[in-house]
């Protein structure tokens, strides 16, 4: 019943990988009452030591008589078979040599790729040593090689060079996916260490491969799940998921999750430019004063996340008024369905004014900022949208509007430093919503950004794409304290 369990969660979550199949079909008819008893009680036992199957990351013979069992646990906690998200310590990697047979070593494999049907066996990892500080490549020696090869993880390594080296890659991967002959040998996962901008490739190339498949392309986003290892300066991705997680979720702890198989759906939002082109966002989309703190701080990357307090100081005491139209739908059971024309077509038939009309519109000459976050984070500091879900299936939209006086600055600088613990949102100043699909038509003198890449200041309409991709992270927690909702 475990085992079956195991599968029917993981099929949920969006299937077991191909070379689960095979191995499992035969340890099922073949397992060693050893392995069995194992994966009942989610222990191991090596030599004289027993090890939470959690905390076991891989195993190899020595000698007849020796083996080397690598460990993965929280800091500071000693060997014992209750391991899990019990704190928010970080995980080490460690080795232990124990005196055991030879034999141990294959019982102890079985029991692992039974017990964590999910975990990929070939994965390719994306470093950006120019993210952030520059450190990835530190990163990467240090903390997630380790822990990929102690799992005996066939590694492809990519080291970007420039721009779109990570998008066609991960493009290329998505496509061979559709030869069968090619499948076995497929690549199962994708590591992404850097920052948002370098996960914001991966996903774009994987997105452009999927719709070149056909009628199915949103189902097969999810075939290869992403793990963003922390190394840049905003992180956003890694932070709000180790929010929803409640645990440390550090180079190593990405690493262990990826190993171990756990992964998280997570929603797209996708662009359309008047340009006819379609892009899509795992993060958020900035219009005025925000896509000026981003874009306006590319040169100060080297202080990482300090860089964007910085900018938005400057850009609040040099306040300047920002001209747009604002629709959205809002986020409700009865608009779910609610057909989204395109671009280039009107929303409604009917005026704003008409109760008929679920389209809600803004009007202002002085709007200061706008945000559409899909995930709770911006960066590793700020909970722009503290309520939101990496799979609620909603867009959360921010903004401020008014003059740009000093009690509107003194607002802002308010607003800002309430922003580390996503006390903002109490604010009657900062409106916050969830809609299902937004238009922005705004005026000259502004700039706009999606994923923290520059995009024209021209119309552009966001939809939710739900669910169509998955990351790899800590086992979500829902055991604490309600999340702040939103004022509507």
């Amino acid at each position: 019943e475990r085992y079956l369990t195991r599968h029917r969660i993981a099929a949920f979550f969006g299937g077991v990988p191909q070379h689960v199949h095979s191995l499992n079909m035969d340890l099922n008819e073949n397992l060693l009452s050893e392995t069995r008893e194992m994966i009942e009680e989610e222990c191991v036992e090596i030599g004289n030591k027993r090890y939470s199957l959690r905390e076991v990351i891989g195993i190899k013979a020595l000698n007849d008589s020796k083996v080397e069992v690598w460990l993965c646990r929280k800091k500071g906690s000693g060997s014992c078979c209750t391991g899990g998200n019990d704190d928010t310590r970080p995980r080490i990697l460690t080795k232990e040599v124990i005196e055991a047979p030879e034999s141990v070593v294959e019982t102890v494999w079985n029991a692992l790729r039974i017990a964590y049907p999910c975990g990929p066996r070939h994965v390719l990892v994306v470093i950006n040593p120019a993210s952030g500080p520059g450190g990835a490549m530190r990163v990467y020696e240090k903390s997630v090689k380790p822990i990929l090869e102690a799992a005996q993880l066939t590694i492809e390594l990519l080291v970007t060079t420039k721009a779109g080296d990570a998008h066609q890659r991960a493009f290329e991967i998505m496509m061979n996916r559709k030869n069968a002959h090619e499948f076995e040998e497929s690549i199962e996962a994708i590591l992404v260490i850097g920052g948002d901008g370098s996960v914001s490739e991966v996903v774009r190339g994987l997105y452009q491969a999927c719709q070149n498949l056909g009628a199915d392309w949103q189902q097969s986003l999810g075939d290869i799940p992403i793990c963003h290892v922390p190394a840049g300066s905003g992180n956003a991705l890694a932070q709000s998921l180790s929010r929803l997680a409640g645990d440390f979720c550090g180079p190593v702890d990405a690493a262990y999750y990826t190993v171990k198989g756990n992964t998280f759906p997570l929603d797209l939002l996708e662009f359309e430019l008047s340009d006819g082109r379609r892009l899509p966002s795992f993060l958020s989309f900035e219009w005025a004063m925000l896509a000026d703190i981003d874009l306006g701080s590319e040169s100060l990357r080297c202080l990482g996340d300090l860089r964007f307090q910085l900018a938005a100081i400057y850009r609040i005491c040099c306040l300047k008024r920002y001209e747009g139209t604002i629709t959205y739908l809002p986020y409700s059971d009865e608009n779910i369905d609610h057909p989204i024309p395109a671009l280039s077509e009107p929303l409604s038939k009917a005026s704003f004014d008409d109760d008929s009309n679920p389209w809600v519109q803004l009007d202002a000459s002085n709007f200061h900022l706008l945000v559409a976050s899909n995930l709770s984070h911006l960066d590793a500091n700020t909970p722009i949208a503290p309520h939101a879900l990496p799979d609620d299936g909603a867009i959360h939209l921010i903004w401020t509007e008014g003059d740009t006086g000093s009690g509107t600055k003194f607002k802002l600088i308010n607003g800002l430093l309430q922003l580390d613990e996503g006390k903002h949102l109490e604010s009657p100043f900062i409106h916050s919503i969830k809609c299902l699909a937004f238009r922005l038509q705004p005026k000259p003198g502004s700039r706009a950004a999606i994923d923290g890449e520059e995009v024209p200041n021209e119309p552009v309409q966001a939809t939710i794409l739900p669910s169509c991709l998955r990351v790899f992270t800590a086992p979500p927690d829902f055991s604490g304290p309600p999340l702040p909702q939103p004022s509507l």
